[in-house]
Order: C-alpha cells, then sequence, then structure tokens
C-alpha cells in the first residue's frame, strides 16, 4: 500500500492500514508528513525517510502507564477536548530504536511520534493522530 501511495502521491489508505497494525516489530516511514523545512509558512511537507525497530523489553516498562492515560490527561489544565486523546480510545506508546533516518526526520528535533499520520485534507487522520499521542 505505501508503494501504491508513493507513486499516487494520496497516503490515506496506506497511513489507516499502518494505524491498524498492532505492536509491529518494525515500522518504515516513507512520505511527506513534517513541515520542519518550510521556513515561510510552515505547510509545505518534505520527505522523510526512517527504519524503526520496537524495543520490546523497554516497551513494556510503558504498559504501567496505558492504563493511566485518562488519569493523567484529566489533570491537564485543559479543557478536555483540548486533550490529546479521547477517553476509551487507545493511546499505544511504544519505544522504537531508530538505526535509519533521513529527509525532513533528520531535521532539528527528532520528533517521538513522527511515525504518526496528521493529513489536514483528511480529518479522520487528524482524529487518528489525536487518539494515539
Amino acid at each position: 500500500m505505501r508503494a501504491d501511495a508513493l507513486l499516487a502521491d494520496n497516503f490515506f489508505d496506506s497511513d489507516i492500514a499502518w494505524v491498524s497494525l498492532e505492536n509491529p516489530k518494525f515500522d518504515v516511514i516513507f512520505a511527506p508528513y513534517e513541515t520542519y523545512l518550510d521556513g515561510l509558512l510552515g505547510v509545505k511537507t518534505s520527505y522523510g525517510a526512517a527504519i524503526l525497530i520496537r524495543n520490546d523489553e523497554e516497551s513494556r516498562k510503558l504498559d504501567v502507564f496505558q492504563k493511566y492515560v485518562p488519569e493523567i490527561q484529566d489533570s491537564l489544565p485543559l479543557a478536555p477536548e483540548d486533550r490529546p486523546s479521547k477517553r476509551g480510545h487507545l493511546s499505544p506508546m511504544e519505544v522504537m530504536d531508530t538505526p535509519y533516518r533521513a529527509g525532513d526526520l533528520r531535521h532539528g528535533y527528532q520528533a517521538v511520534a513522527d511515525n504518526l499520520p496528521n493529513d489536514p485534507a483528511h480529518p479522520r487522520t487528524e482524529r487518528l493522530e489525536e487518539n494515539f499521542l
């Protein structure tokens, strides 16, 4: 699906398929997601690539926090509609080792959630990102 998305310049379907994965051992990011290199308006995306390998031992350490996500967010000084995740939705957390990064995924801050879809042209991906952060 990602190969088709690259050829068609339409990543929505492959992003939705990616979000449906559970505990993947490997993750490959190759798409124009982030806007870090657009110093003028901050809206033009640039391609980035990364290979990520799930660190199972470290990821298991996050399980204790997983069950407390709603309580942690209820403690934030934010209105409920502004909180990053919605109660009742999964908030996956995993530790990934990244042996390779290229393009926009090497620029500046190395984003922790750089493999989440965030296409404003598709509000569904915006909601997916909110539910997974």
